[in-house]
C-alpha cells in the first residue's frame, strides 16, 4: 500500500504482476486517471481532494485545471462505482473521519456503495467477511450510532462500540430534527 499517483500506479502494477502479488492500491488523489486499469484490485480512496474552487464574480485567478481537478476527485468514487470497482474507504483525517466519503456521495456515489466502502468491502478485502462487515448473528458487534444520516454533514455520532463494548467518549447534545439536513449535490 502506497499513495499512489498514476504513474506510481503503473510501476506498482507491473511489480504485483512480475511477482504474483494482489496488490492494494492506495489512492490520495489520482485514481480517477487509472480507473480502467484497476479492475479485480483491492482500491483504497483516503478522500482527500483539492480546496473546492470559489468562482465568484470575476473569473480571475481561477484556473481551468484546478476545477477539472477537484470535480475529478469528487467524482472519483461515483467512477469507479460506475466501472463496479468495489473500493475500501480509508479517512484523511481523524477529526472529521466522514467528509471524505460525504464529498463522494455529494460527487455521484451511491450511498449505498458509500456504506458498503465502510462495511463489507474493508472485510473482503481482508478476507474476514465471515466476521465483520454485516449485522448478522455471530459476527463481531463493532457499530457506529449516528443522529441523522452518517452521509450527511450534519449528522453526528451518539455512540461506538468495538465487539460489543461502548467506547468511553462524552455523547453529545442531540440536535434538533429541523438542525438534520440531507446535504446537496456537487
Amino acid at each position: 500500500f502506497s499513495d499512489l499517483t498514476d504513474v506510481s500506479f503503473f510501476q506498482a502494477k507491473r511489480i504485483a504482476q512480475e511477482f504474483g502479488l494482489k496488490p492494494v492500491y492506495g489512492f490520495r488523489s489520482g485514481a480517477g486517471a487509472v480507473t480502467t486499469h484497476l479492475t479485480g484490485a483491492t482500491v483504497v480512496l483516503q478522500g482527500s481532494s483539492p480546496a473546492r474552487p470559489r468562482i465568484g464574480a470575476s473569473l480571475d485567478g481561477v484556473s481551468l485545471s484546478g476545477v477539472r481537478d477537484y470535480f475529478k476527485e469528487v467524482q472519483v468514487g461515483a467512477e469507479l462505482e460506475r466501472a463496479k470497482i468495489d473500493f475500501v474507504y480509508q479517512p484523511a483525517t481523524e477529526t472529521t473521519p466522514f467528509d471524505g466519503l460525504r464529498t463522494y456521495v455529494q460527487g455521484g456515489l451511491s450511498r449505498k456503495a458509500a456504506v458498503a466502502a465502510l462495511t463489507v468491502n474493508p472485510a473482503k478485502a481482508l478476507g474476514l467477511e465471515s466476521e465483520l462487515g454485516t449485522l448478522d448473528v455471530g459476527k463481531r458487534a463493532n457499530l457506529v450510532m449516528v443522529q441523522g444520516d452518517i452521509l450527511d454533514s450534519s449528522s453526528q455520532v451518539m455512540a461506538t462500540y468495538i465487539d460489543g463494548q461502548a467506547v468511553d467518549f462524552e455523547m453529545p447534545k442531540k440536535k434538533e430534527a429541523k438542525d438534520l439536513k440531507a446535504d446537496e449535490r456537487l
